[in-house]
């Protein structure tokens, strides 16, 4: 669409013609889609969403287009924000899940060091703990130490590994998993 066929339809919408948001819909939205297709990713199930939003900001703030760029750049800043305050909003709401987690976490490991703790009075159990740490593989080693030894939190050894937080928590369950199978073999505790 050149820029006097653009101007054109921005003074059709602007005076309410319907037609004229219709034709605006159906010229932008197929080049649109890819720009929201490219932010959230092809499956993502809020792409129609984003693309609603931003012709309803579009409308909303046409009067507001100058005309320094196309309406096609203009509508694709648009949708791209569209999709990054989609974006920013679910990484809010996965920090507080990961928080919320943390907390309902935490009175049982609280209770497991505890319990460790009670065990480690006479020290044998740690020994064998250690010794038998020292078999596993480096990725284990460091997620244990980083949670059970220096009580860093899942969030926290997420970021510092560049793991997800579902990785981090079945990594850890793997992990301790082999530290429980070596101390079984050596007829130790088992229960860590």
């Amino acid at each position: 669409m050149n820029h006097d066929e653009e101007q054109k339809l921005i003074r059709e919408v602007l005076a309410g013609d319907a037609g004229a948001q219709d034709r605006l819909y159906r010229e932008y939205r197929p080049q649109l889609y890819r720009v929201a297709v490219h932010c959230l990713g092809y499956r993502d199930s809020e792409l129609e969403d984003a693309l609603q939003e931003t012709f309803l900001a579009a409308y909303q703030g046409l009067a507001r287009f100058e005309g320094r760029s196309s309406l096609y750049t203009w509508l694709s800043h648009i949708c791209a924000n569209q999709c990054f305050l989609r974006l920013r909003h679910r990484k809010k709401s996965l920090a507080t899940q990961q928080e919320d987690l943390e907390r309902a976490l935490a009175p049982r490991a609280e209770a497991e060091a505890r319990r460790l703790q009670q065990e480690d009075r006479n020290g044998a159990l740690m020994g064998i703990l250690r010794e038998k740490m020292g078999q596993l593989s480096a990725p284990c080693r460091e997620i244990m130490v980083l949670r059970d030894l220096e009580g860093t939190d899942y969030v926290t050894i997420g970021r510092r590994l560049k793991l997800p937080l579902g990785t981090v928590m079945s990594r850890l369950a793997r992990c301790r998993e082999a530290l429980r199978t070596l101390v079984s073999a050596t007829g130790g505790e088992t229960r860590l």
